[in-house]
């Protein structure tokens, strides 16, 4: 059975993700469009559901070849997003969709009882701040995960995380933390990833947005 996901990983990948966007599509049709409100509920689990069988697919894929590949990258990639901004676009996107039918339907707006992110000011900048802080973590989370599992380079030791030189020579192909090539690549690019979405993050709490 392993073997045979592991085999039709992308193909599995690309259903699920299918199921994934056409749930969400359901959701809003039957919720607002349709008005069936609680029957709208249950179609959650299935997007839900669908994200961690990436994460199953993603799994089997590695125990089966004992690589980290461009296919598990891909899958961390909707993790991270799912976990940091997913929500709230999902949360955007709900509202816009519900203003949206009212209007076409000639109905008064409706009264939006999700509490949407602060766009100005302070709030925004420490809304931005939090979210930058939940990334860290994540980050930090799997780096961790992918330690235990993977395990590091035979050439790295913890001292070199304090010296210059291996910051230096961090994007060199004969540089990196573990004992895989394209984990070590995952690692630089969300690295990169990371530390630009820090700078924009706190540069709202030195510029704060207006309105």
């Amino acid at each position: 059975m392993f073997d045979l996901i592991s085999t039709y990983r992308w193909e599995l990948l690309i259903v699920t993700e299918i199921i994934f966007f056409a749930s969400i599509a359901a959701f809003l049709v039957t919720r607002y469009f349709l008005g069936w409100r609680h029957l709208s509920v249950w179609l959650l689990p299935i997007f839900i559901l669908s994200v961690l069988i990436d994460v199953y697919i993603g799994w089997v894929d590695y125990k089966v070849t004992g690589e980290f590949s461009k296919f598990q990258f891909i899958i961390i990639i909707f993790i991270v997003y799912a976990a940091t901004s997913g929500l709230s676009d999902f949360r955007r996107l709900d509202v816009a969709i519900q203003r949206k039918v009212a209007r076409w339907k000639g109905e008064p707006e409706p009264k939006i009882s999700v509490k949407l992110p602060p766009k100005y000011g302070r709030a925004h900048a420490k809304h931005e701040r939090k979210g930058w802080y939940i990334h860290l973590l994540i980050f930090t989370i799997v780096q961790c995960v992918m330690i235990l599992f993977v395990g590091v380079s035979d050439q790295f030791t913890i001292e070199q995380l304090f010296e210059k030189e291996f910051y230096e020579a961090l994007f060199d192909d004969s540089h990196g933390i573990y004992a895989n090539e394209g984990l070590n690549d995952l690692f630089k690019l969300w690295l990169v990833i990371l530390v630009i979405d820090g700078v924009i993050s706190f540069s709202y709490t030195f510029f704060p947005k207006k309105q």
